[in-house]
């Protein structure tokens, strides 16, 4: 249900705009602070949700706050476990959080509009998704201090209202022409292509970070398959 990885990635490796950016460092400098705050009778932030469209960076942002804070990531897709909602969910739940309780980690709840989805409407099948959606609230409210958790969902409309207030919410948006101009310089850094960057920019408009990246990484593969091992000059950006 779980896969653990280390992150040696910063924010700094991260594409956004600096609002996005700016709302990410305060909860994890919350995080980092939060025995000072604690001596004043604060409590720390530490449970971001990630709301955006497909391929606007959600993940790669989790991976930077765990790098960030040197947790390891613990990586959850919510899809997994929905042929296990009659019966055994609770119990797939309280294990998913569990793996953060005896050793700090960040916590990602990927898709995470699989399992949250508003509770409203009628039927067995909207009672068992109610009981499913308490059941995380229940665990998000015990989630432990010492920890993060980072909810990923690319539908925050979907989201049953009890949900959000219980996170800082940074809503992540298609990369705007500053973005899209570092996304291109850092994609095509080093790759055998040549860029013209106002051309680029023009042709990138509406696309989010990883359909950019696949197609400057399209662009090599045919420059290097062309041309074999003369590679054609890399566009000074």
């Amino acid at each position: 249900m779980v896969e653990v990885r280390r992150s040696d990635i910063t924010l700094l490796d991260v594409i956004a705009s600096q609002e996005i950016k700016t709302s990410i460092i305060e909860v994890i400098n919350e995080c980092k602070n939060k025995d000072i705050l604690n001596n004043y009778g604060l409590e720390s932030l530490n449970k971001i949700l990630l709301s955006g469209p497909p391929g606007v960076g959600k993940t790669w942002t989790a991976m930077a706050i765990a790098g960030e804070l040197e947790m390891d990531l613990v990586f959850v897709r919510w899809d997994s476990l929905i042929s296990s909602y009659l019966g055994s969910t609770g119990s797939n739940i309280r294990k998913v959080f569990e793996t953060v309780s005896a050793k700090p980690a960040v916590l990602l709840l990927d898709e995470f509009d699989a399992a949250g989805k508003d509770r409203g409407g009628d039927g067995q099948e909207v009672g068992e998704m109610s009981r499913v959606v308490i059941n995380i609230l229940q665990n998000i409210d015990m989630f432990p201090p010492e920890s993060f958790l980072v909810a990923a969902t690319n539908h925050g409309h979907l989201l049953d209202t009890a949900i959000p207030r219980r996170f800082v919410v940074v809503n992540m948006e298609l990369p705007g022409e500053d973005e899209r101009r570092r996304l291109i310089e850092y994609y095509s850094k080093g790759l055998p292509v040549s860029i013209d960057l106002d051309e680029w920019l023009k042709k990138t408009d509406g696309l989010s970070g990883d359909e950019i990246r696949t197609k400057i990484h399209q662009e090599a593969k045919r420059a290097i398959l062309k041309n074999g091992s003369e590679f054609m000059s890399v566009a000074t950006l």
